[in-house]
């Protein structure tokens, strides 16, 4: 075959294939996020369904002056010593742990031999049920992950539905606190992203006006 013969026929299946290619009908458009008509509680409910389905145990307590009553509690109720060790988080810090004076906190990096590690969540996502941790210094990441037992505390109104939900009100919070984003997190969903028991504590009432 002649060569402009043959650059012709190259071009002619080229044009026959984009003929073709125009006749596809466009991808349908992914459909919106389910969480997306959930009320605040109907996305509480959500989140705490997925991290169940995902071996975590989830509980929610009133206020932060009940956490030290739940962590004390949940630890009798495994059968470990009231000891933990908790990330330095600010937060943290502000709960009044002397509620529970049989409970024995520390603050900081994990150590060898600790049992518990606490940590606090920036926030969590009730599609996947999926928490969203700060790995800065103050959290001390190795508390996640190597401690038998992880107790991660979630504030009920930083339960948002989506990934994208999470990341716009993460960065909302830290503007208002006069900080930037941190600079790496750790997205723990169930025990199977930390090889250990997880629970959760849910922390506060759902927001009435949006409940």
């Amino acid at each position: 075959m002649p060569a402009m013969d043959s650059k012709a026929a190259i071009l002619n299946r080229v044009r026959a294939a984009a003929a073709g290619m125009e006749r596809i009908a466009p991808s349908p458009a992914p459909p919106p996020p389910r969480t997306r008509s959930l009320t605040n509680l109907g996305l509480i409910e959500l989140f705490a369904k997925m991290a169940v389905a995902a071996g975590a145990s989830v509980e929610r307590v009133a206020d932060a002056a009940r956490v030290p009553h739940a962590v004390t509690d949940r630890l009798g109720a495994l059968g470990m010593p009231p000891e933990v060790r908790a990330a330095g988080d600010p937060w943290l810090r502000t709960v009044p742990w002397g509620r529970r004076p049989s409970l024995a906190i520390s603050f900081g990096r994990a150590r060898a031999g600790d049992q518990v590690g606490v940590s606090a969540a920036l926030a969590g996502v009730a599609e996947t049920g999926t928490l969203v941790i700060p790995s800065g210094s103050d959290q001390a990441t190795g508390l996640l992950f190597l401690p038998p037992l992880q107790i991660v505390i979630l504030p009920l109104h930083h339960i948002v539905g989506t990934f994208d939900d999470a990341w716009h009100g993460i960065a909302i919070r830290q503007q208002a606190r006069g900080l930037g984003m941190p600079s790496a997190v750790s997205m723990v969903t169930g025990v199977e992203a930390t090889g250990a028991m997880l629970h959760v504590i849910l922390v506060g009432e759902p927001d009435a006006a949006h409940a």
